[in-house]
Parts: structure tokens; C-alpha cells; sequence
């Protein structure tokens, strides 16, 4: 007789609070779309020296560690990142800075010599001075 109660009450609290915890959890899902939704992005691709698979790694975590990028794809063919970025939190001049801070050149700042020579030997690309 206990145990048949205390079954009844656990699916009557099932019962209950399983649309209250549906309601929340669509109220929080439609706050997290509108505050995406809100978020203006915008894509540019620039030139980024580099060698190989390794490089490319190292360029994209080197950007993605920031925040305000959406995404970020190194084209080892091309030499050219792609960046999507929220421009109110991050400028391209910035994210050019991280893409240098890493050892990399791009087409606006030149990597600190002695970051670049921190790279492995693969990630050596030929330098424009």
C-alpha cells in the first residue's frame, strides 16, 4: 500500500511539472535565438602566410579564441582566412593582431620575429620583407 503511494505521488509530480519545465525550457531556447538573432555578422577574408595543416590549426584556435568570432577558416591552397565576427565586440584590425600574436603575417601586420621563429620548423613560411 506505501509503495502504491508513493508511485502515485512520483507520477503526479512527473505529471506536473514536466510542462512547467517544457514552458522554461522554451522561454530560454527563444531568449538564446533573439539574442543571436540580434547579433550583426560580418564576413571578410584576408591573406595569411602559412605552410600546412598544422598552420591552419594554429590560425583558426589563434582567432577563435576570441569571443566575438563566429568562425574562422584558413584556406592552406589560397593562404586566405576567412572570419566571421561580431564587428560591435572585435574590429579586422584586431583580428588581424591575433592571427600575428600567433607567428602568423597577414596582409596588415608582420608576426614578431621571435613568435615566428617560435613555430615549428613546418610552419617556417617564406617571408615577404
Amino acid at each position: 500500500m506505501k509503495t502504491r503511494k508513493i508511485i502515485i505521488a512520483l507520477i503526479s509530480v512527473v505529471l506536473i511539472c514536466t510542462p512547467v519545465f517544457k514552458t522554461l525550457a522554451q522561454h530560454h531556447g527563444s531568449t538564446y535565438e533573439k539574442e543571436h538573432a540580434k547579433v550583426e555578422k560580418k564576413t571578410e577574408t584576408f591573406g595569411v602566410s602559412g605552410n600546412c595543416g598544422m598552420c591552419k590549426k594554429t590560425i583558426e584556435s589563434a582567432v577563435k579564441k576570441d569571443k566575438a568570432i563566429i568562425s574562422a577558416k584558413w584556406n592552406e591552397t589560397t593562404k586566405k582566412l576567412t572570419v566571421t565576427y561580431d564587428p560591435e565586440k572585435i574590429n579586422i584590425d584586431k583580428i588581424h593582431q591575433l592571427v600575428a600574436n600567433a607567428g602568423y603575417d597577414t596582409d596588415k601586420i608582420e608576426a614578431k620575429d621571435e613568435v615566428y621563429n617560435s613555430l615549428p620548423g613546418c610552419c617556417k613560411y617564406e617571408r615577404q620583407k
